[in-house]
């Protein structure tokens, strides 16, 4: 299927940015709306870069951003549902997309609350979403290598 064209490591990098995709499309939304984003970003900038203030005004400032990132994250669970019995390794892609996906999401609201403009932002948090995806992936299937198991006996 569309790992076999594609392999393993690409289509779980691939995946991983897919809930980023729909919380920026949420995003989107909220400013489109109520100028969510621009709200946020002046709100988080005001109080000081401070974890409980981002996702506080997260969750009032820009809910269609959330309900995005959820949507899209479900979407992965779905698909990997759909597919868990067909050959092909889409489905054992999903589930470290989807982890480095929600390890991405805190420091890439961090990244984008701070002074750092907001499309090197997004490009950084998707890079370690992805980056965070493969590194799950390789730890999963045991391809990961530390330096213990280099050393030879």
């Amino acid at each position: 299927m569309i790992s076999i064209m594609m392999g393993k490591p690409r289509v779980t990098a691939l995946l991983a940015i897919v809930p980023l995709m729909f919380a920026l499309l949420g995003a989107w939304w909220d400013e489109h709306v109520h100028l969510g984003f621009t709200m946020w970003l002046s709100a988080c900038r005001g109080a000081g870069v401070r974890l409980a203030s981002v996702i506080d005004f997260t969750l009032q400032l820009l809910p269609f951003a959330v309900l995005g990132a959820l949507a899209g994250g479900l979407l992965l669970l779905v698909v990997a549902f759909a597919v868990r019995h067909r050959t092909g390794e889409v489905a054992h892609c999903i589930l470290p997309a989807h982890a480095g996906c929600a390890l991405a999401m805190v420091p890439g609201l961090l990244l984008c609350a701070s002074g750092v403009a907001w499309p090197l932002a997004l490009v950084g948090e998707l890079a370690l979403a992805a980056a965070a995806a493969l590194c799950i992936a390789a730890a999963a299937s045991g391809t990961l290598r530390t330096r213990r198991a280099e050393r030879p006996r």
